[in-house]
């Protein structure tokens, strides 16, 4: 088993780059130039500034003007070190080397989650390489964007909050807190993690004090990924946040991200009675339903992957996953409809791909065992 882990490990290491640097040669949409060319900024000394505006919602006036005042700064930073450890400003095969160790991270974790949730080294790597060859996200994981990223902190943070639930450690929590503020550094969806880990360190059935350790390692852990993104925010804007985001609660439709001036709020929405606000969230269903069925589910993989997470479903370790997921589209349905789903419940999903990967090898086995158990026989027809 040991040997078969190195070798998929090695293979991994080479799919990932070759996926990474081979689909994708430039930014192909908005989000995946904003972050390259903040990255370039910090490499070429300019810091963490912008030179032009794309949304009204956050930004400050003179320019150049703080960057990251609206989207998280985790991709434009792994993409400044890539160009900085290469010495090769502008270059986007730079940008992507830690994009690529990312998804390699990411495909080694579902290669882990197979093994121990399948239990054997078919299920180990087939959960790796769907992850690698997920169809809908294969031509993204290359993208200056969250993908990769998000894929390798949200999905390491599920992964050791299930262990820290069955195997309860202090260092353990402090893990999950520091991966959780790595996620929301790469997203700023990613806080809904720091929450679930909370919520399951309270509810723990376990001593007081040990509870209120792990609560305090989860909180310093994430804080000290946090606190220089937040420092730079209170110099620059005053808040350790931006807070304008939260005005994509109340868009009226997806193109009010480029309102002048950003006015979006409660009463913009509802000036068309509550008709508007069911109908923005009605839509939001409906294309967040088809995000789960085609682009997670692939359409065919979702039937097992639900079944593969029935048969696990009396595992601990899994719960963090389910809960995450259930938190993450009601999320990106019902408070953040639009924005959720115009690209945010795609983006975000990224990090339920080696536990998706691995529940649907689960699930085929699964159906294929109890359609053996129930058709008939040769002898029987």
């Amino acid at each position: 088993m040991r040997n078969s882990g190195r070798v998929f490990v090695g293979l991994a290491g080479v799919i990932a780059f070759i996926i990474t640097m081979g689909i994708v040669r430039a930014p192909a949409f908005t989000d995946a130039y904003y972050h390259f060319n903040a990255a370039n900024r910090v490499v070429t000394g300019l810091g963490f500034t912008d030179a032009y505006v794309w949304t009204y919602i956050g930004a400050v006036s003179p320019l150049p003007m703080p960057s990251h005042l609206y989207w998280m700064p985790m991709t434009s930073t792994l993409a400044a070190l890539g160009m900085a450890v290469f010495n090769a400003p502008d270059q986007y095969w730079a940008a992507q080397v830690p994009l690529a160790i990312l998804l390699w991270f990411t495909a080694g974790a579902a290669f882990w989650l197979g093994r121990r949730w399948g239990g054997t080294e078919r299920h180990a790597w087939a959960a790796g390489l769907l992850t690698l060859f997920s169809p809908f996200f294969i031509r993204f994981w290359g993208a200056t964007d969250t993908f990769a990223p998000y894929a390798a902190w949200g999905s390491a943070c599920l992964l050791m909050m299930g262990m820290a639930m069955t195997q309860p450690r202090v260092w353990r929590w402090g893990v999950v807190g520091a991966l959780a503020g790595l996620a929301h550094l790469t997203r700023a969806d990613g806080v809904l993690l720091l929450m679930i880990a909370v919520g399951f360190a309270v509810i723990a059935r376990l001593p007081f004090r040990l509870r209120a350790a792990h609560v305090v390692a989860l909180i310093v852990a994430y804080s000290a990924m946090m606190t220089p993104f937040f420092a730079r925010n209170l110099a620059a804007i005053g808040t350790p946040l931006p807070l304008g985001g939260t005005q994509a609660i109340w868009f009226d439709e997806y193109n009010d991200i480029f309102n002048f001036p950003p006015d979006s709020s409660p009463q913009t929405l509802f000036v068309k009675g509550l008709d508007s606000f069911i109908a923005s969230r009605r839509e939001a269903f409906a294309n967040n339903a088809a995000t789960l069925i085609a682009v997670e589910g692939v359409i065919v993989l979702l039937p097992f992957m639900l079944i593969g997470g029935w048969v696990r479903r009396r595992d601990p370790s899994t719960q963090p996953f389910w809960v995450y997921a259930l938190g993450l589209h009601l999320a990106m349905t019902f408070v953040f409809p639009y924005p959720g789903y115009r690209g945010g419940l795609f983006h975000s999903s990224a990090a339920l791909i080696p536990f998706w990967s691995v529940f649907a090898i689960i699930g085929m086995d699964s159906a294929v065992s109890y359609t053996h158990l129930t058709l008939p026989t040769n002898r029987e027809v």
